[in-house]
């Protein structure tokens, strides 16, 4: 679930500029909400690929011949979790980092699974965008933590 108050302010072709080189998979079971945060990445200068299950999610990375900076995944899907598959990227992907989300799982039953970063659905645009960008830019001096629920 995405909290469709788009927020784009502070969007600049400087921002976008510098994410062009940042690759984000997104992979949730929700095709709206799979669709709607892939537009939103790409808004932000993100290159973003997209996949509805684990399965897919594997075939986009394995077909995908740059890095992957980082997964965004939903805990809970249908067969193969966001945890199991991050598990598996990881084995081929080693530097990527995590970003998992849910509707369904709290920050106290999540505690840094896999060293990854925990956001509550629903989120707003401009919290996810803040949550990576404080993920893949610890330094800028951001205030946001390793788990974000708005």
């Amino acid at each position: 679930m995405l909290d469709h108050g788009m927020d784009w302010e502070g969007l600049t072709s400087d921002k976008q500029h510098a994410n062009q080189h940042i690759t984000i998979l997104v992979v949730d079971d929700d095709v709206g909400l799979c669709h709607l945060t892939r537009l939103l990445l790409v808004q932000y200068g993100y290159t973003a690929l997209h996949a509805l299950n684990a399965e897919a999610a594997l075939h986009v990375s394995t077909r995908h011949p740059g890095q992957i900076d980082l997964l965004l995944v939903d805990i809970a899907m249908v067969g193969m979790s966001g945890p199991q598959l991050a598990q598996a990227l990881r084995a081929a992907r080693p530097s990527m980092r995590l970003l998992f989300m849910s509707g369904l799982v709290t920050e106290k039953n999540f505690q840094g699974v896999l060293g990854g970063t925990f956001i509550r659905k629903p989120f707003t645009p401009s919290g996810l965008i803040e949550t990576i960008e404080a993920i893949l830019r610890p330094n800028s001096g951001s205030p946001w933590p390793r788990s974000v629920i708005p």
